[in-house]
């Protein structure tokens, strides 16, 4: 995700020469709060504006402490960290301000060409215990997915870290630790939306990504309740990672699997892709449709060469019917068909 910053410096400071050169990016910082016992901050956050000189008197390197801040929610009125085995009182080294949630309305270009303005409605936002630039950024990271149907319909802000009360959340627990986040709710629920325009020429390519995609995650589906003895006669035995599951890499994607159960089967499978844009602007979304259509079509073309390993008849025949099923979307050409097919092809 692409981080998203609206804070300068306005004026001059008069700093000496050891502490010039860290001035050029002395960009203050937004935190959100946390709330001792009885103390109400759901709506507020604090901008951390850092000093030059004192930072330098210290000894400190504003890019290494902003690093230590950036993510955290402090106490009010308690501005202590932990840095460096030391600690560190940011009062003495910043400018503090603790202001109200500050989201102006904002523009996102959505990929189908469409343009959504988003005006928050700060009190619910705040319900969160967010900053205004962590809203915008999760906002537009889900906004510029591909895959979006109906910009109006998309949930946001599922994740977030032990937010305030009155959020819909859950606590899930491993066996060292438990984790409180939100489960997020429809936008339309925490901004006005404005929708304005129309679908542009691009959406050629992203509809037939999305036809792709489907087509790939319903046979990922499908290796659910597969006996594990069966899904490593095609794919192969993996090590399991460290609550990842079980691993297999196709192309730049990738397929996690989880077994379970008396005797165990693919209890769940589903698959990876980075979908990461570009950090230019604007976005070319035609491209990014077709490059992520290819990836998604290289995994599943990976995927059918793996089950066409050691197959049994009755699976020749199913993974035959598949390929033609699937003909008009990834247009197979006669090399690939051998490829999968191999000496089954008669």
């Amino acid at each position: 995700m692409r981080a998203i910053h609206s804070w300068f410096i306005c004026g001059s400071l008069l700093v000496s020469a050891p502490a010039l050169a860290q001035t050029v990016s002395l960009e203050p910082i937004v935190v959100s709060l946390t709330s001792d016992e009885g103390n109400e901050v759901d709506g507020k956050e604090v901008v951390i504006s850092p000093i030059g000189e004192k930072l330098t008197a210290m000894g400190l390197k504003w890019s290494e402490l902003r690093e230590a801040i950036e993510g955290r929610r402090l106490l009010e009125g308690d501005w202590k960290i932990e840095f460096q085995d030391m600690t560190i009182d940011l009062a003495l080294v910043a400018k503090i301000e603790t202001r109200k949630l500050d989201i102006p309305p904002f523009v996102i270009q959505l990929p189908d060409g469409r343009e959504l303005t988003v005006s928050p409605a700060l009190e619910k936002v705040g319900r969160y215990r967010i900053t205004g630039p962590h809203f915008m950024e999760n906002v537009r990271s889900c906004m510029l997915d591909l895959f979006v149907d109906n910009p109006l319909a998309v949930t946001v802000l599922n994740g977030i870290n032990n937010p305030g009360p009155g959020v819909a959340s859950v606590v899930a627990c491993s066996r060292t630790r438990c984790h409180h986040f939100s489960l997020g709710e429809p936008l339309s629920q925490l901004a006005k939306l404005e929708l304005r325009g129309k679908k542009g020429p691009q959406m050629v390519d992203i509809e037939k990504t999305r036809s792709i995609r489907r087509i790939v995650e319903k046979a990922v589906e499908a290796e659910e309740n597969t006996p594990r003895a069966d899904f490593e006669r095609h794919f192969g035995v993996v090590k399991e990672g460290k609550g990842t599951g079980w691993t297999y890499s196709m192309g730049i994607c990738q397929m996690q699997v989880w077994f379970g159960g008396t005797p165990e089967v693919v209890e769940r499978a589903s698959f990876g892709l980075s979908t990461a844009f570009p950090a230019n602007s604007p976005i070319d979304f035609a491209k990014e449709a077709r490059d992520m259509g290819q990836w998604h079509r290289e995994f599943f073309f990976a995927f059918l060469q793996r089950k066409a390993k050691n197959t049994t008849p009755q699976e020749a025949n199913q993974l035959s019917k598949l390929l033609q099923e699937t003909e008009a979307v990834m247009s197979w050409t006669s090399d690939e068909r051998r490829q999968i097919l191999g000496t089954l092809t008669k």
